[in-house]
């Protein structure tokens, strides 16, 4: 597996994802989830955060959105995904249907994992647009919450027999139709949830705001090993140094 590429950084505050995009976009942008996964799970930087006082738990959001329908249902050509759940200021997410890949199509257990490129407000309606080369198909994706065997290249738990390397990871995600950005939950007394892949955070209690932070992409500075959380003067310290 390919080492961290980055540190994340806290940006000391919270809010909606689609702000938080903004936010954080002026040094760096959201982290991937795959940098959220290597912090928890593959170099043991998680520890770190309780070191630099970070909080016991804390839940952030990742850049990346995972598009899925209705468990049970499929895709369909022309049918745009609206996520059922508004934010803090009552947008709701929407994945337009001329974006659905042909390969996503009427078949069953597939779902999106896709960077966004750009979200359009549009009235109550925040638009999730992306690259077609940015979007991730995702076969066997699980129907219900549970236990998956880890996408190599996404993290993502899948609904497979075959055993992943990089472990399993457990999904919280919604029955009806979802356009949600990820969420990573940070919680040094419970490996369980360190392993969680939020996509249904309202059962959580915490579907409207999380914690802003950035990735702070670091070559060779020996600041790097005070720890991956800090923070906003210790971020532009890093970026300077970058």
């Amino acid at each position: 597996m390919a080492p961290m590429k980055g540190a994340i950084v806290s940006l000391g505050r919270e809010d909606s994802w689609i702000d938080a995009r903004k936010i954080s976009g002026s040094v760096g942008g959201l982290p991937s989830h795959t940098v959220h996964d290597d912090t928890l799970l593959t170099i043991g930087a998680w520890k770190a955060l309780r070191r630099n006082k970070a909080p016991a738990s804390v839940a952030w959001w990742c850049r990346e959105v995972l598009v899925y329908p209705k468990s049970g249902t499929v895709f369909k050509k022309g049918a745009d995904i609206v996520d059922g759940i508004s934010d803090c200021i009552g947008r709701q997410l929407v994945f337009p249907s001329f974006l659905l890949p042909e390969l996503s199509l009427g078949r069953n257990n597939i779902c999106l994992f896709l960077d966004p490129g750009d979200v359009e407000i549009r009235g109550k309606k925040a638009v999730v647009l992306a690259a077609p080369a940015s979007i991730v198909v995702l076969e066997s994706f699980r129907q219900q919450p549970g236990w998956g065997n880890a996408d190599p290249k996404t993290r993502i738990p899948l609904d497979t027999q075959q055993s992943s390397p990089t472990g399993s990871r457990f999904l919280r995600r919604s029955e009806e139709q979802g356009v949600r950005p990820i969420i990573r939950y940070y919680n040094d007394s419970n490996p369980v949830v360190m392993r969680t892949v939020v996509a249904d955070y309202r059962s959580l209690g915490f579907a409207e705001t999380s914690t802003v932070c950035n990735e702070a992409l670091v070559k060779n500075v020996p600041h790097r090993r005070l720890g991956a959380y800090a923070s906003a003067p210790f971020l532009t310290m890093l970026r300077l140094l970058k």
